[in-house]
């Protein structure tokens, strides 16, 4: 028992294994198309229906929606294991302002997956429905979605301070 006990020691001290963070940027990553995605799919639905949809029916787009609300603990999952394996680990000495990005980058997706959401609710409650159309015609909004997916893949990648960020936040601000 006391051998058993001083090789789980040694195993867990002297040859820790390497912390876990890619399978953690793997699932952002993901996550981050997943997002662009429901985004272009509600760009290219909006307004592509010859008649109105009926209330009981909804846009395609919404069932990947509502998909991502259980996909979002997928990706607090990987962010845990990534913390635990940081955790009491000498190895990994110097990882953790990379693991303040992977953290902070996981927050910043689910707060953008949780605003998608909601605007894929918003389109399928209002267009391609009978009654008073939007105010915003549905090509207007499929642009501005499209160019909304354009900025969330340029904050994913290069951060919030990157000029074409910039750029395109100035462009969805004009045709606002």
């Amino acid at each position: 028992v006391v051998l058993g006990g001083v090789i789980g020691v040694l195993a867990v001290f002297v040859a820790p294994p390497r912390p876990q963070l890619e399978p953690a940027r793997v699932q952002l990553a993901a996550f981050a198309d997943e997002i662009v995605a429901l985004l272009e799919a509600i760009a290219a639905e909006v307004g592509s229906h010859a008649l109105p949809l009926p209330a009981d029916t909804r846009h395609a787009f919404i069932a990947p929606s509502r998909a991502m609300r259980t996909r979002t603990q997928s990706v607090v999952d990987a962010v845990t294991v990534a913390v635990e394996s940081v955790r009491f680990n000498p190895r990994a000495r110097g990882v953790g302002t990379e693991l303040d990005l992977i953290d902070q980058r996981a927050m910043w997706l689910r707060r953008i997956a949780i605003q998608a959401r909601g605007l894929g609710g918003a389109v399928d409650r209002l267009y391609d429905r009978p009654g008073i159309s939007p105010a915003l015609a549905p090509p207007v909004l499929a642009g501005l979605l499209r160019d909304l997916a354009a900025l969330v893949t340029v904050c994913d990648r290069d951060g919030v301070h990157d000029d074409d960020t910039h750029q395109l936040d100035v462009q969805l601000s004009q045709q606002l």
